[in-house]
């Protein structure tokens, strides 16, 4: 009767142990969706566009395989040359809908050759594996770099938006010489310039100021090629961070 009531015991305890630990398992992967956004095409190639041929645009059609309702909270590019628009904000299991990504050839200067840009979604709940899209590029430079768009705004645009938009030779000037807090802000994770302090997701900047310096600390943002890190900017100097600094062009252009 003794050893009948150990095993009891015993064969309790391990369910109790299988119990709590599914539970864990089920609350660390409870605000992530069960689903996946599918697309028809995930890259699409312009093949060579003209500099003077204006804005192009593609659509990618979707559809959401999932258990519950996600929302799309934000449609982040990997550089303000690329935007994008998708005509469901909010996605039930089985929609289908259109993610429309336009390029200009005309914003700023742009890598010699054939060239990506990206565009994440971002939802809630997080996809596990979030959805990247990419459309490749090679452009004929053939109104020449003196009528790209935003040659000389750049003073101006500090002025309005409270932070300071600095070159890459200037981050190695402030790297070598100045107290500098530089964050990687790119998603996905991406190599990191040497001397990066913190790699804090862009959309994640507002949940981790705690691991930022002092609001007055000259802090530098980058990604990969300067829009993330604007999102990123402009959150912190909303938050009265007083000293922000976004690199111009990403890590793309201070590898050049």
């Amino acid at each position: 009767m003794k050893n009948i009531l150990i095993v009891i015991i015993v064969a309790a305890a391990i369910v109790g142990i299988y119990l709590i630990s599914t539970g864990d398992d089920k609350g660390d992967t409870q605000a992530f969706s069960e689903g996946e956004i599918v697309f028809d095409e995930s890259e699409y190639d312009f093949g060579v566009i003209k500099q003077s041929g204006g804005i192009v645009s593609h659509d990618f059609t979707f559809t959401y395989n999932g258990v519950g309702s996600l929302n799309v909270l934000s449609l982040p590019t990997s550089c303000s040359c690329t935007s994008a628009e998708i005509d469901l904000n909010v996605l039930e299991p089985g929609d289908t809908g259109v993610l429309t990504v336009s390029f200009d050839p005309n914003l700023h200067e742009e890598p010699e050759g054939k060239f990506y840009r990206s565009v994440y979604l971002i939802t809630d709940p997080e996809l596990k594996d979030p959805a990247e899209i990419k459309i490749w590029q090679e452009i004929d430079l053939d109104l020449g770099s003196e009528r790209y768009k935003n040659i000389g705004d750049e003073e101006d645009e500090d002025e309005k938006v409270g932070y300071q938009t600095i070159s890459s030779d200037e981050l190695r000037d402030m790297l070598e010489n100045d107290d500098i807090f530089l964050v990687d802000v790119h998603i996905p994770e991406q190599d990191h310039i040497d001397g990066t302090d913190a790699v804090i997701p862009f959309n994640e900047i507002e949940d981790r100021f705690d691991e930022l310096p002092s609001k007055d600390a000259a802090i530098v943002l980058y990604c990969r090629s300067g829009n993330m890190s604007k999102v990123a900017a402009d959150e912190l100097v909303e938050h009265g961070y007083t000293n922000v600094y976004n690199l111009y062009g990403g890590i793309e252009a201070y590898n050049k």
